[in-house]
């Protein structure tokens, strides 16, 4: 092992499997849990960003993800929408902050920003990794669906 270990915060409960033929508000309730899930079990580009050296944005961004994540944690969706927001507005090429306030979006059923966030996301993916993520695309198509649009969906 390379000595550097990594504690993972305890998982409280499951979430559901996402994009089975379920109603939209268990859908939105499970993004947002793994959503959580993910960032306690140290998920997300934080490690990126000390890879990318992104200097003076590099402490903005870690804080607004800290905050994003507290507030999430205590069920301040609000905060936390806020939260991401602020780390897009000190770095927008972070595909993560992008996906994850588009998931909060589809929580709140703001189809239409969740929508434009989440295709946001799934393009920095694609441009930064070779493809978009699961959760990036997921979410768009239960935004795109929520609000009737069944073919941009697919």
């Amino acid at each position: 092992a390379c000595g550097v270990a990594r504690r993972a915060a305890p998982v409280r409960r499951a979430a559901p499997v996402l994009c089975e033929k379920t109603p939209v508000s268990d859908r939105r309730g499970a993004l947002l849990g793994g959503l959580a899930a993910a960032l306690a079990l140290g998920g997300g580009p934080a490690p990126a960003h000390a890879i990318l050296g992104l200097g003076g944005k590099k402490r903005a961004v870690e804080q607004a993800f800290q905050e994003a994540y507290d507030a999430a944690q205590s069920g301040n969706v609000t905060e936390a929408m806020a939260a991401w927001g602020r780390a897009i507005e000190a770095d927008e090429t972070i595909p993560a902050a992008w996906s994850n306030r588009g998931v909060l979006y589809l929580q709140t059923g703001d189809y239409a920003s969740a929508a434009e966030d989440l295709s946001h996301a799934a393009e920095l993916e694609r441009k930064a990794y070779g493809y978009a993520s699961g959760l990036s695309l997921c979410g768009l198509g239960t935004a795109r669906g929520a609000a009737g649009d069944w073919e941009g969906a697919l």
